[in-house]
């Protein structure tokens, strides 16, 4: 299930961690912890789900604005004043979808259902399949760490 407030994720491999500012879309929220995709040519951030013409961007650090209004969520606007801090390259506890709850699955690629869980091809057809990055390990039944990469357009691999 999405999420729909910040969350502390747990991290590992901080050093390999890559840190860029994107801007929110227009009237959308995101959540610190949440995973965000690029949205189309726009190149604006919206919370991650299996949507055609988006491509996975990372996981929102930290937030800024710099409209001079105080925000109560991290909403985007049309002047761009909201943007995230975005990182990718380590490795962040998510939440596994049922059908990659097995050793079997990982170093495989995952794929995006929602700001929070991760998924196999279940996510969908080969257009809507948003790849995050690669199953490093397990963790209880439930969660797994997943190295977040950003891997390009959607494939059916």
């Amino acid at each position: 299930m999405a999420i729909t407030a910040d969350k502390l994720r747990k991290r590992k491999n901080l050093t390999q961690m890559s840190l860029d500012i994107q801007t929110v879309v227009t009237a959308v929220t995101v959540y610190l912890g949440g995973l965000v995709n690029w949205v189309g040519a726009g190149g604006r951030v919206r919370a991650a789900a299996a949507t055609a013409g988006h491509m996975f961007c990372g996981e929102v650090i930290a937030w800024e604005n710099t409209s001079g209004s105080a925000l109560a969520a991290i909403t985007g606007n049309t002047g761009g004043t909201v943007k995230v801090l975005v990182g990718y390259g380590h490795q962040a506890l998510v939440t596994l979808a049922t059908s990659i709850r097995t050793n079997s699955k990982l170093g495989k690629v995952v794929y995006a259902s929602d700001n929070d869980i991760v998924t196999g091809t279940a996510a969908g057809t080969a257009a809507v399949r948003i790849q995050v990055g690669s199953l490093e390990s397990r963790v209880g039944s439930t969660e797994g760490y997943v190295r977040l990469r950003r891997l390009g357009a959607t494939t059916s691999s």
